[in-house]
C-alpha cells in the first residue's frame, strides 16, 4: 500500500462501472470465508451476464476487510444502506448509520447491523474513541469534496483503531437514484492522493 497525502497507508483499485441495472441488485454470497457477488434480480434489470471483472477486483478488497478488521470488534459503517456489512463473520457490535429512512428500515428489517441510527454523516452524534473502526464503503463520493474530508475528520475521532473508506479512482457520475434515494447522486470523486 502506498501512503496518501493525509498520511494513511492505502489501498488503490481502479474500476468502471457495470451499468445502472447491476449496481442495484448485486448482492453478497458468503461461502466459508469467501465473499463474491452474484446478481440477484438478472431478469428485472436485464444484467444476467456474469458479474464483471473489476468486481472480483472489488470483492477480493471485501475479502480483505475481514483482515483489516481483524482485533475490530465494534464498527461504525456510516451511509450503510440497506446492505449487509460485506463479511463472512460480523462483529461484536456493529452499528448502521444512514440518512435515508426508507434503506435504514430495509436493513432494519433484514438484520444486516445490530443497531441502526438515522443520521446526517455531516453531524454525526457519537463522541470521540467510541468505536474501533469507522467505516465508509462507497459514501465519501456522495458529500462535496469540503464536506468528504471533514467527513474523514470526525471518522479519525471517532475510530479507536480503524478508518476504513472504499470510493471509486476519480469521479464517477451518477445521477440515476437508487429506489428514489436522493443521497445517492455522486458530487465528488477522489484519488488515493486525497487520503
Amino acid at each position: 500500500p502506498e501512503t496518501g497525502s493525509r498520511g494513511h497507508r492505502i489501498a488503490q483499485a481502479a474500476s468502471s462501472f457495470p451499468g445502472p441495472g447491476c449496481a442495484r441488485c448485486l448482492t453478497r454470497v458468503v461461502r466459508g470465508e469467501a465473499v463474491r457477488l452474484e446478481h440477484r434480480y438478472p431478469e428485472k434489470h436485464g444484467c444476467a451476464e456474469p458479474v464483471p471483472e473489476w468486481v472480483s477486483r472489488v470483492t477480493m478488497l471485501v475479502n480483505d476487510l475481514a483482515a483489516l478488521l481483524e482485533g475490530c470488534e465494534t464498527v461504525l459503517d456510516l451511509g450503510c444502506g440497506a446492505a449487509p456489512l460485506p463479511l463472512s463473520k460480523r462483529p461484536r457490535l456493529a452499528v448502521g448509520v444512514d440518512g435515508y429512512l426508507p434503506s435504514l428500515r430495509l436493513s432494519r428489517g433484514e438484520g444486516t447491523h445490530d443497531e441502526f441510527v438515522l443520521a446526517d454523516l455531516r453531524f454525526l452524534p457519537f463522541k470521540e474513541r467510541s468505536f474501533d473502526c469507522t467505516l465508509a464503503l462507497d459514501v465519501i463520493e456522495h458529500l462535496g469534496k469540503g464536506e468528504g474530508l471533514a467527513l474523514l475528520d470526525v471518522m479519525e475521532r471517532i475510530a479507536r483503531k480503524q478508518v476504513i473508506i472504499l470510493t471509486p479512482n476519480g469521479f464517477l457520475p451518477k445521477g440515476e437514484l437508487e429506489d428514489g434515494n436522493p443521497l445517492q447522486v455522486h458530487h465528488s470523486g477522489w484519488h488515493a492522493s486525497d487520503f
